[in-house]
């Protein structure tokens, strides 16, 4: 993601936990809460819109506190804002300018049963949320790197679905995928049909510093083995 609204992650969310949960409710998948995460990558601090932020913090996988107390950021004593240092003064002093990395990724994680959904969508299930965001804006493609080269390194998933923030997985895609995958193991990836949805709803209007906003299924989505 890089600065969509509220109202697109909610979609996106939607999609996610509706497969979650069929996944969970077929004991032919034996899928446990353990075997699902969602990891949000944002493209930078700077743009995420205040709804985002918001919801973020409510739901616990976001704590601007953290990033303040640790010295990443600053609060702008006009606009109660918070902006990321630059990281050459976040680096200690002793670290050699040539040494000094082109980019962080804050993470931050919750097991929640309430992800902001209107109805109750986890049905009593917990779903691990991962949200990372990088301290600068350094491009799409870098966000796929710090996702293939850290974090899948870190956590060594068996299989990856990548999504942009407002495309929504229809009901039953991702076990579609899933079930391909198993049953061809020399399959390295595939994907399903996009298609733009033009219906809206209240949940997925927002109005983020001014600027109104509602999402559609536009994106794409790819199961990659991680490997």
């Amino acid at each position: 993601m890089y600065n969509e609204h509220v109202g697109e992650l909610k979609t996106t969310l939607r999609g996610l936990i509706h497969n979650y949960n069929c996944f969970r409710a077929d004991k032919d998948y034996d899928i446990k809460k353990d075997d699902f995460l969602i990891f949000i990558v944002c493209d930078g601090y700077d743009r995420i819109p205040d709804c985002f932020k918001k919801l973020a913090t409510e739901k616990g996988f976001l704590d601007e506190s953290i990033l303040e107390a640790k010295g990443f950021a600053t609060r702008d004593e006009r606009s109660g804002k918070l902006k990321m240092r630059p990281l050459r003064d976040v680096m200690d002093k002793s670290v050699a300018d040539k040494d000094v990395p082109n980019n962080l990724l804050h993470v931050f994680q919750v097991t929640t049963w309430d992800v902001g959904i209107n109805d109750d969508m986890l049905k009593g299930r917990r779903v691990h949320i991962c949200f990372g965001v990088k301290h600068r804006n350094d491009g799409k493609i870098n966000s796929h790197r710090w996702f293939f080269q850290g974090i899948c390194k870190y956590l060594k998933p068996e299989l990856c679905l990548m999504l942009d923030i407002g495309t929504r997985p229809d009901d039953y895609a991702l076990l579609k995928l899933y079930k391909h995958m198993q049953a061809d193991k020399t399959c390295g990836g595939c994907c399903g049909e996009i298609e733009v949805d033009l219906a809206d709803t209240n949940e997925n209007a927002c109005d983020c510093e001014g600027q109104g906003g509602s999402s559609t299924g536009m994106g794409s989505y790819l199961v990659q083995a991680s490997q």
